[in-house]
C-alpha cells in the first residue's frame, strides 16, 4: 500500500459532497415530526436532575401543571452547563455520559427551549465527520479518488445515514469513533507493513478514540475487542515486538483512563445494571446464532442497500463466473467472408499455473469484514431488541465493503478499471435512489404532525394518562404534555385504579383526553373498564395506534 497525495480537485469534491450531506440530512431532519420514548430519555438524562421523570414521584399519580412536565426536557438558566448533574444521571442509568454532555451543552445554549434540532444538529455533524473518514479510509485501502467518493455517496446518501442522523441517540457518535478506530488500524498497519513505527500522532489519537469510544456506548468495546484482536495478531505473526508492547499499552491505558473517569461502567456491564445483567441472560439463551445473524444482516440490507444485498452477492457471484471463464476460455471474434466467426477454445492449464497474487487492500477488507460479522453475531445475542441502532455504527463499513466487493468483481470479469467504476457508481446510485423512494426512514414519525394539529384544539382540556407498557414509555408524549394545563399520569401496573383518585383530584365534568398507552384490548373494552371507574357518557376517538387518545364525556 504506497502513500499518495491527495489532489486538491479531490478535497474539493468531497467538500462538496459534505456540503450536499449536510442540506440531505437537514432536509430529513426537518421532517421529523415525533419522538420515541428513548430519544425523549435523551433529553431528560440530559438536562433534567432527577434523570428519569418517571422516577419523580411527584409527577406520577397526581396532577401536574403541563409546564412542569415540559420542564424536564429544557435547561433553566439555574441548570446551564452543569455537567456534574448530567454524570450523575448517567450514573444512575446504564451508558456513559459523553453524548449527554454533548446534547446538554447545546440546552445550555438555548436555556428554556426544546427543539428537535437540539439533538439533530450534533448528529448531522458527527454523520458528515464520518463521511470525511470514510473518504480517507477509503482512499488509504482503495488507493484511488473515484472509488473513495462513491463509498461516501453509497453511506451519506442512504436511509441508513438518515436514521443515524434523525434518531435522537448516541449513534451518530458510536459511527463517528468506530469509522475513526478503523481508520487509525489501517494507517498503522501501512506504517508497519512499510518497516515504520506507529507514529506518536497515530498512538495518541488511537487513545483518546478508544476513550470516548467507551464514553458513548460500551457496544464500542465489543467491535474494539475484534478489530484489536486482529491487529494484535498480526503484530504478534510478524514480529513486530516494540510496536506490539506499545499497541498494547495504549489500548489498555485507554481502557484505564475510562475506568478511573467512569468507575460506574463496571457495575453498569458486570454488576446491577439491567443491561449488563440482561446481555449476560440474552448470551445463556439457546437461539441459532446463524437465525439471529441473518436477521440483522437483513436489518442492514434494508437500511444500506435497499434489501438487495442477496442480489449483490449474486452479482458478484455471476461476474467472478465470467471471470474464470475468461481465465481458462479463450474467446475470439473475427470476420471471415462477410460474416463473425466465434470461435471457443480451452486455455491450456500450464498457461495459468503459478503465484496467485492477492492484493493487500483484499485482505485487510476481509479482515473487516470479519470484524463486522463477529461485531453483529455477539451484539445480536447480548443486545436487547434486534434493532438497527445496534449496527449503525456499521453502516459505513459495509459500503465500504460492498464497493470493493462489487469493483473487484468487475474488475476480474472485464479487466477494465473504467467499466468498473461506472458500474460500481451506477449500482450506488441506484440502491440509493430506489431506498429513498421505497422506503421512509424509520425516526421520522410523520404521523405525529397530523396528530399535533388534532390535539391542539383540546389543549384547554385536562388530560390523564392511562399507561400499560412501563413508566418509561410515557416520556414518549413529555413533549405533546407540555401543551396542557393538567396532566395526571398513572403509574404502571394498576393505572386504571387511580381513576377514582385522578376524577375526585380535578374536575372533569367539562370533558377530558383520556391517553391509552400499549393497551391491548380494542376501544369498547377499554373504555368498559374505565367506566367501572368514571361514568363515561360519550367518547370520540382522536388517535390511532399503540398510543390511543380520546377525548371523553362524563354523566351529567
Amino acid at each position: 500500500m504506497t502513500k499518495q497525495k491527495y489532489s486538491r480537485w479531490s478535497i474539493l469534491i468531497l467538500v462538496g459532497l459534505l456540503c450536499l450531506q449536510a442540506c440531505f440530512l437537514v432536509y430529513f431532519g426537518g421532517l421529523k415530526k415525533g419522538f420515541n420514548e428513548d430519544e425523549m430519555a435523551t433529553y431528560t438524562l440530559s438536562n433534567y436532575p432527577e434523570g428519569f421523570f418517571n422516577r419523580t414521584e411527584s409527577l406520577l399519580n397526581n396532577w401536574v401543571d403541563g409546564d412542569v412536565l415540559y420542564d424536564v426536557l429544557i435547561v433553566s438558566n439555574e441548570e446551564k452547563f452543569d455537567y456534574k448533574m448530567v454524570y450523575a444521571n448517567q450514573e444512575s442509568d446504564v451508558h456513559p455520559p459523553l453524548y449527554y454532555f454533548i446534547v446538554h451543552t447545546i440546552s445550555s445554549l438555548f436555556p428554556g427551549q426544546f427543539s428537535k434540532w437540539i439533538g439533530l444538529v450534533p448528529n448531522i455533524v458527527l454523520c458528515l465527520l464520518s463521511s470525511a473518514i470514510m473518504f480517507f479510509l477509503s482512499r488509504e485501502l482503495l488507493k484511488n479518488d473515484f472509488l473513495a467518493m462513491i463509498v461516501v455517496e453509497g453511506w451519506a446518501f442512504s436511509v441508513g445515514a438518515v436514521d443515524i442522523a434523525t434518531f435522537l441517540r448516541m449513534y451518530a457518535m458510536l459511527t463517528l469513533w468506530t469509522t475513526l478506530f478503523v481508520f487509525l488500524h489501517v494507517k498503522a498497519l501501512n506504517r508497519t507493513m512499510a518497516g515504520q513505527r506507529i507514529s506518536a500522532c497515530i498512538l495518541v489519537i488511537l487513545f483518546l478514540c478508544t476513550f470516548l469510544g467507551l464514553m458513548t456506548q460500551y457496544y464500542f468495546s465489543v467491535f474494539a475487542l475484534f478489530l484489536c484482536g486482529t491487529f494484535f495478531l498480526y503484530l504478534l505473526f510478524s514480529k513486530k515486538w516494540r510496536d506490539l508492547w506499545i499497541y498494547v499499552l495504549v489500548e489498555f491505558g485507554a481502557i484505564i483512563a475510562a475506568l478511573v473517569y467512569y468507575p460506574a461502567m463496571i457495575r453498569h456491564i458486570f454488576g446491577s445494571g439491567y443491561r449488563g445483567q440482561e446481555a449476560f441472560r440474552n448470551l445463556k439463551k439457546s437461539e441459532s446464532s446463524i437465525a439471529a445473524l441473518e436477521e440483522v444482516l437483513q436489518i442492514v440490507s434494508n437500511d444500506m442497500f435497499n434489501g438487495w444485498a442477496k442480489e449483490l452477492i449474486y452479482l458478484c457471484i455471476a461476474l467472478l463466473a465470467i471471470a474464470l471463464l475468461r481465465k481458462f476460455l479463450h474467446v475470439s471474434i473475427k470476420k471471415v467472408d462477410g460474416n463473425l466467426e466465434i470461435s471457443i477454445s480451452r486455455v491450456s492449464l500450464k498457461e495459468n499455473t503459478g503465484v496467485i497474487y492477492i492484493p493487500e487492500e483484499s485482505l485487510v477488507i476481509a479482515d473487516i469484514g470479519i470484524v463486522l460479522l463477529l461485531y453483529c453475531v455477539l451484539i445480536s445475542k447480548v443486545a436487547p431488541y434486534r434493532e438497527d441502532r445496534y449496527y449503525m455504527c456499521l453502516y459505513p463499513l459495509f459500503v465500504l465493503c460492498a464497493v470493493y466487493i462489487v469493483y473487484r468483481a468487475c474488475s476480474y470479469a472485464f479487466k477494465k478499471p473504467a467499466i468498473s467504476k461506472v458500474i460500481a457508481v451506477l449500482l450506488v446510485c441506484v440502491i440509493t435512489v430506489f431506498g429513498l423512494v421505497k422506503q421512509e426512514p424509520g425516526y421520522l414519525y410523520s404521523s405525529s404532525a397530523a396528530r399535533a394539529d388534532v390535539l391542539e384544539e383540546y389543549s384547554d382540556k385536562p388530560v390523564i394518562v392511562l399507561n400499560n407498557a412501563y413508566n418509561w414509555y410515557a416520556t414518549k408524549w413529555l413533549a405533546e404534555y407540555g401543551n396542557y394545563q393538567d396532566v395526571y399520569i398513572c403509574e404502571y401496573g394498576s393505572g386504571i385504579s387511580y381513576l377514582d383518585d385522578a376524577a375526585a383530584t380535578n374536575d372533569l365534568t367539562d370533558g377530558f383526553l383520556l391517553y391509552v398507552l400499549r393497551f391491548s384490548e380494542n376501544d369498547e373494552e377499554m373504555l368498559e373498564k374505565v367506566q367501572a371507574h368514571l361514568p363515561i357518557e360519550e367518547y370520540e376517538k382522536l388517535c390511532s395506534g399503540s398510543s390511543r387518545v380520546f377525548y371523553c364525556t362524563l354523566e351529567d
